[in-house]
């Protein structure tokens, strides 16, 4: 054995024989755990969405957003490019806007003017005559 080895050795001798037989002050007890209360309160379980209707995006990809218009219709966003704008039952859908861009998300102004975040284009508004600006 090297000398530094063995320095170290005879260092560490005293401390492992202190921590294997030094007594102890602590008595570990048995834990308990409380009786399962299954599934309840903000995690039981429900059906609220199993009534939901998917609606035809008659081959767009997305919505990254949807939102509720004052005319009471739903304007979605569109990878494409494009602002959708349907019936909350899906009909009547119709391409409201073109972007140009990729559109991320959309809320409507006291104008009534659709604002629309879009990844390529920046801030847009497009107001009801469908202009955007």
């Amino acid at each position: 054995m090297r000398k530094s080895a063995m320095i170290l050795l005879l260092l560490l001798a005293p401390l492992l024989a202190y921590l294997l037989m030094a007594p102890v002050p602590v008595q570990p007890l048995p834990w308990q755990a409380m009786p399962d209360a299954g599934y309840s309160g903000a995690h039981q379980a429900n059906q609220k969405l199993s009534k939901l209707k998917l609606l035809d995006m008659h081959g767009e990809v997305g919505p990254e957003h949807i939102a509720l218009g004052p005319d009471g219709k739903l304007y979605v966003t569109s990878e494409s490019g494009r602002i959708l704008r349907m019936q909350a039952d899906g009909s009547q859908f119709e391409v409201f806007a073109e972007t140009g861009g990729r559109p991320l998300g959309l809320d409507f102004d006291a104008q009534g003017r659709v604002i629309v975040a879009d990844a390529m284009q920046g801030l847009l508004a497009i107001g009801p005559d469908r202009k955007i600006t």
